[in-house]
């Protein structure tokens, strides 16, 4: 795993600044991170993994148009089984939420190895051919969010 994942896209991670406005939590452990892993069934994207480890979920404000939570990485699992009557999309690992019609995914499909995409998906209902959005990295969905 790579420690100093770049989520800003200009060297030096700077959170504080990419998550502004958001109520921040104590990072994930690592055992908790590892659980998450192995519920997947994948190695997790790295720049998801190190968000973890800063702020174990987030929720608040984000931009113009959204509010937002994603999960700390001991609710993923959880929150998965509960909204699995209404994922048709597998291989869709839930993340988040805006708290209303829209969930927030990584498409854990395989592809290329290490190739992660995250998703926008109108919720409940999850289906591949509806995503809304699909970003190459996290830094790339919040920045997408964030657009006016």
């Amino acid at each position: 795993m790579c420690l100093g994942a770049d989520l800003t896209g200009g060297g030096a991670t700077d959170y504080s600044e990419l998550l502004g406005g958001l109520q921040l939590r104590p990072g994930a452990r690592g055992d908790v991170l590892d659980r998450l892993s192995d519920y997947a069934g994948v190695a997790l994207p790295e720049d998801y993994v190190e968000f973890l480890r800063f702020s174990n979920g987030v929720r608040g404000d984000f931009g113009p148009r959204y509010w937002l939570e994603l999960w700390p990485a001991e609710d993923v699992p959880r929150l998965n089984t509960v909204y699995a009557k209404t994922n048709r999309a597998d291989g869709a690992l839930l993340i988040g939420t805006d708290g209303g019609g829209t969930a927030f995914a990584i498409d854990t499909r395989p592809r290329r190895p290490g190739l992660f995409e995250y998703v926008q998906f109108g919720f409940p209902l999850l289906e591949w051919g509806e995503e809304e959005h699909r970003a190459p990295s996290l830094r790339a969905l919040f920045n997408h969010l964030r657009a006016p």
